[in-house]
């Protein structure tokens, strides 16, 4: 069990002042209503190769440490943060989620499948291949209220983004809560991160390549209409939080709002 060292305090831009190296880039000023223009971004823990994937579990953060093959649990307790490793091997796990039942589901890089952490420990894979060719590495998953699971799926957990591959697009798939797997969307150059609005009538897909955010419709029975795209932001991979910002927040945290994410500097 390893302890983090003091926190570092920074300064967050919400007010208009960007940070030399890092700060949230507000894109609904509706935000300043539960973030206040002179919050502090804090760094709780340091140490790790990449990170990804940041979840709420209870009072636990996990997040995927992707090179180093583990999801890591970070929780503040009476004397102090606490880290610890949640599970490893976990194939390279990179975006994570829960599902309507409350289990963890992972990317899985070197996998190359989308898996469910099942309450005994077992590890079961709910998509793997695309009209039998493996997946190129699934990336990041959302799930909508009604059990369909949307994830994104680029090269980059293949060596040299290109070894092994079977599927020649990288695409955003829907997975229905039957089983059914299908291609929503193909002419992505590099699907990231993904979102739903807050009434889950578009899913914002992050094209990173393009520097681009693209809004989709995943309505049942029908391929997404691709709508009006967002311009490319500075940094062109800032991070996206659609909906309400509340969910970001563990239980008991209020009125201080608590929000995860990760860096890679």
């Amino acid at each position: 069990m390893a302890r983090t060292p003091s926190t570092e305090r920074q300064r967050l831009g919400v007010g208009g002042a960007k940070l030399p190296q890092e700060f949230l880039e507000v894109a609904d000023g509706g935000l300043v209503r539960l973030i206040v223009p002179d919050a502090i971004i804090e760094r709780v823990a340091a140490g790790f190769r990449f990170t990804e994937g940041p979840l709420w579990l209870g009072d636990r953060l996990l997040f995927s440490d992707i090179p180093n093959n583990r999801t890591v649990c970070w929780r503040e307790l009476p004397e102090g943060p606490e880290v610890t490793t949640f599970r490893t091997p976990t194939g390279n796990a990179n975006g994570l989620t829960l599902d309507r039942q409350g289990r963890i589901l992972r990317c899985e890089h070197s996998g190359r499948r989308v898996s469910r952490l099942e309450p005994s420990g077992e590890v079961v894979a709910i998509a793997e291949r695309y009209q039998g060719k493996r997946l190129n590495s699934p990336n990041d998953v959302v799930v909508r209220s009604d059990g369909t699971v949307y994830f994104t799926d680029p090269p980059y957990g293949l060596r040299n983004q290109s070894e092994g591959r079977e599927i020649p697009f990288n695409g955003v798939y829907k997975l229905s809560p039957s089983g059914d797997l299908e291609a929503l969307l193909t002419e992505f150059e590099r699907p990231n991160g993904l979102a739903f609005s807050p009434d889950e009538s578009v899913l914002y897909v992050d094209d990173t390549f393009r520097h681009r955010i693209r809004p989709a419709s995943p309505r049942e029975g029908r391929r997404p209409a691709m709508r009006s795209t967002v311009p490319p932001s500075d940094p062109p991979q800032a991070p996206l939080d659609v909906g309400d910002a509340g969910e970001a927040s563990p239980p008991a945290r209020t009125p201080r709002l608590r929000t995860s994410a990760t860096s890679r500097r």
